[in-house]
């Protein structure tokens, strides 16, 4: 694998972002408030939620004023995990194009990203548009 065999066009639908707690964050807003620019996202235990940052901040907060979101986005977590209620809310409010991967007994570290990612990626994979000569087999 590697980048060299996903390429991606200029136009939005063939973008997606994908990150890990804070980087989960910043992927999960960046799509909901450039969605002409990204087509899904990923966060990996995404911090979607944080008092800290303010509710003009929170991605949470994006989607319930977001009456239809054209992104989507994989909002995947350990049950362990803070981010775990926020992204379950997060489906609720809009599952038509938000989806949940919750690992049970699973908590806010490397050991559950490596095994979210080995379904995160084929999922951000599958909601990009692929250009011609995309796979190489």
């Amino acid at each position: 694998g590697g980048a060299g065999q996903l390429p991606r066009g200029p136009g939005g639908d063939q973008w997606g972002l994908m990150g890990y707690s804070t980087g989960g964050y910043c992927a999960t807003k960046l799509a909901l408030q450039n969605d002409s620019l990204f087509r899904a996202a990923v966060s990996l235990s995404g911090d979607l939620e944080n008092p800290v940052w303010g509710k003009q901040n929170s991605a949470l907060d994006i989607a319930r004023k977001t009456a239809s979101p054209s992104v989507y986005l994989l909002l995947a977590t350990g049950d362990q995990d803070a981010e775990a209620s926020s992204a379950s809310e997060m489906q609720r409010l809009h599952p038509d194009k938000f989806r949940t991967m919750i690992l049970p007994g699973a908590a806010h570290n490397w050991g559950v990203w490596r095994k979210l990612m080995d379904s995160a990626l084929p999922w951000l994979n599958k909601h990009v548009v692929a250009l011609p000569g995309d796979y190489k087999k």
